[in-house]
């Protein structure tokens, strides 16, 4: 009875079809806890505050006159996309008009101005040839 692999054994933990457990008359697979997350694995959120751990996001700013933008993104979707690359180009060439935060994100090359230049970095970051990075935008520019 104390051979390993003996499955009648009842104190045999390693079987999975062991049922002495009480509170588990049907033990298998582990079940999930979470009813909005059917399928845990290690990359799901623990904490509430940030349902995407992975993600780029940035936290809230703490100065409330700011906010996180991310450069490039003139669409304000959140990602660096071949649309971003051709609204700044259409407003390098003013068939777009951007407001001040548009104007700001799109500058990539920060001399001042929104150019082809700019559209071209944007380009190359949608395909991740270049990443951009998050940075405070203040609410008074």
């Amino acid at each position: 009875t104390d051979d390993p692999k003996n499955t009648d054994d009842p104190k045999n933990t390693d079987d999975p079809k062991n049922t002495d457990d009480p509170d588990n008359p049907n033990p298998g697979p582990e079940t999930p806890t979470d009813p909005d997350n059917p399928n845990p694995g290690p990359e799901s959120p623990t904490d509430p505050d940030n349902p995407n751990p992975g993600d780029e996001t940035p936290e809230s700013p703490t100065d409330p006159t700011s906010k996180k933008v991310l450069m490039g993104d003139v669409d304000g979707d959140g990602e660096i996309t071949a649309n971003d690359a051709v609204m700044i180009l259409r407003a390098s060439i003013e068939l777009e008009d951007f407001d001040d935060l548009q104007n700001f994100v799109g500058d990539v090359d920060g001399d001042g101005v929104i150019t082809a230049n700019d559209a071209v970095e944007v380009l190359r970051g949608s395909i991740d040839l270049v990443e951009f990075e998050w940075v405070d935008y203040p609410a008074a520019v």
